[in-house]
Formats: C-alpha cells, sequence, structure tokens
C-alpha cells in the first residue's frame, strides 16, 4: 500500500524559570508491504500470522530533513467467527 502520514511535533524545553515551546508538522509520503498466512482450525476458528514492512519518508520539521527509519511489524493471533 502507499499513501501520506501527518507527522506533528512538539518540543518542549524546561530550564530553571525559563522555557521554551516549539510545533512544527508535515506530511510524508509512506508505503508498506504485508505477508501473511491464515489456518481454519474449524468453520468458525482461524490462526493468523503475518510480517508487515513500513516506510516512511523524511519530513521536514524546524528547518532540516529528519530521518525517519523504517520499522517491520509481526502479527499473530487468533479470531473468531460468530
Amino acid at each position: 500500500g502507499i499513501g501520506v502520514a501527518w507527522v506533528d511535533v512538539d518540543y518542549s524545553m524546561h530550564s530553571g524559570s525559563a522555557s521554551a515551546h516549539k510545533s512544527e508538522s508535515d506530511w510524508v509520503f509512506t508505503a508498506q508491504v504485508f505477508a501473511g498466512l491464515s489456518y481454519n482450525v474449524n468453520a468458525s476458528c482461524e490462526i493468523y500470522g503475518g510480517a508487515r514492512w513500513i516506510y516512511y519518508d523524511d519530513p521536514n520539521l524546524f528547518g532540516s530533513s529528519m530521518s525517519m527509519d523504517d520499522d517491520w511489524l509481526l502479527e499473530l493471533g487468533v479470531r473468531f467467527k460468530f
């Protein structure tokens, strides 16, 4: 799948009696690939598992490009149908 994600960053710094707060946001391109398997135990129960790779483009925040790493997600579960 492909799409866009809204990246919103709030930054607060406190030092003694002084404090500063900044906030910025950006839209970034995202993509994902998913693969999985399922096993039907019976007509109402299923065991499933899968892996998903997610990519985020680097957002431009606070005047510079920030690096956002891609990520992996593993899924394992049981589904019941009523």
